[in-house]
This record gives C-alpha cells, sequence and structure tokens, in this order.
C-alpha cells in the first residue's frame, strides 16, 4: 500500500509544515492547489485540514502515490470524524514544523 509504506520522494515536505503553511494562506471551505504535487505531501495536509484539493504532476509514479497518501489522509482525516472542530489548527508552532 503506497499510502503506508516510507516515502522517498526527493523533497518531500514534512507534514506539520505544510499543515501550518495550507491554513495559513487557505480560507475556510478554500481549495488548495499544488502544480507540482510530487508525492501528494501539501494534498495530505489540505485534506487533513478540511480543505480541498487539486494536484498536478507529470510523474504517473507518483500520480499514483500521491493519490493513494491522499485518500489514506481523507480516510482517517479528522474532518470525517463526528468530533470535528470546524476547522483543524497546527499544534505549537513554529517548534512542531519539522517534524
Amino acid at each position: 500500500n503506497p499510502a503506508t509504506k516510507k516515502n522517498n520522494h526527493p523533497t518531500v515536505k514534512p507534514h506539520n509544515l505544510m499543515k501550518f503553511l495550507v491554513t495559513l494562506v487557505t480560507p475556510p471551505n478554500g481549495t488548495v492547489l499544488d502544480p507540482f504535487m510530487g508525492s501528494g505531501s501539501t494534498g495530505k495536509a489540505a485534506v487533513r485540514c478540511g480543505f480541498n484539493f487539486i494536484g498536478i504532476d507529470l510523474s504517473e509514479e507518483y500520480i499514483e502515490i500521491s493519490k493513494a497518501r491522499i485518500e489514506h489522509a481523507r480516510d482517517n482525516s479528522e474532518s470525517t470524524k463526528a468530533t470535528k472542530k470546524k476547522k483543524d489548527k497546527p499544534k505549537n508552532l513554529p517548534n512542531d514544523l519539522f517534524e
């Protein structure tokens, strides 16, 4: 399952950093656009925060990996749970950005 394997993309981004950035610039119920999606770190953060996401990439391999990662994040997202708050906020910034 590509969603649960270690990410070996050469420029993988830390989840907490991407979560902070998407919440910083995306309005409530907004859409995040990533024209260089790679393995889907931005998409994973976007769906976990309850945003819509559009991703683009040239590599079929990474498109398949990112689709699996984003679907896994969506299925396990706080936004799919009944106890979800209005918007998922990053915790204790900036110290946790690179976890």
